[in-house]
């Protein structure tokens, strides 16, 4: 018995250890896109090797995306907004990258465009992808509500991630606890 629980605990080392590595080596990879896309997407910020986040992408920036392994965009932003979405679209499907858009209006978001924000964010053929808006404010919020009812997150620890991510606006506050609140009723 003894000649078996030191190549056991061996074993068990061995795999903590490879364990450890990848989760070292995702963390750097993170820190390294979050780097590169630094001067091109503002906020940018990497919540995982899936999902990145962050204000409105200047045109270089979906090149980068796609050359480190982005597989779609998720825009937040509406055509009423004084920003060329046509010409977002068309650099990302340049770049080879699916291009999607939930039109969310920062003064009155919709809570059919949080399903819908919902079910393009577990679609795993999305990723990674980046989601982004004019300054992070509506990604943070309906990132907040996605943690909270898609992963069972507790809405404090997800309100620190929202408020990382860019969540200053009251009203998109007002919105996600108004959603959260409905949505715990259900």
């Amino acid at each position: 018995m003894k000649k078996l629980v030191f190549p056991l605990l061996i074993t068990l080392f061995v795999i903590k250890a490879s364990a450890q590595e990848k989760d070292s080596n995702n963390a750097n990879r993170l820190v390294q896109i979050e780097a590169a896309l630094k001067s091109e997407v503002p906020r940018v910020l990497c919540l995982n090797e899936n999902v990145a986040t962050g204000g409105q992408p200047k045109s270089a920036a979906f090149a980068k995306l796609a050359s480190n392994g982005y597989r779609s965009v998720l825009t937040l932003r509406t055509d009423k907004e004084n920003v060329d979405l046509k010409k977002d679209r068309e650099l990302t499907e340049a770049a080879g990258m699916r291009y999607i858009q939930i039109p969310v209006v920062t003064a009155a978001p919709d809570p059919k465009h949080v399903e819908e924000f919902i079910k393009t964010v577990q679609d795993k053929k999305n990723y990674p992808m980046l989601i982004y808006c004019g300054s992070a404010n509506r990604v943070a919020a309906f990132w907040m509500i996605y943690r909270v009812v898609a992963e069972g997150w507790a809405e404090e620890k997800a309100m620190e991630e929202a408020v990382k991510i860019g969540l200053t606006r009251p009203e998109l506050k007002a919105f996600v606890q108004s959603y959260l609140a409905s949505n715990k009723q259900k």
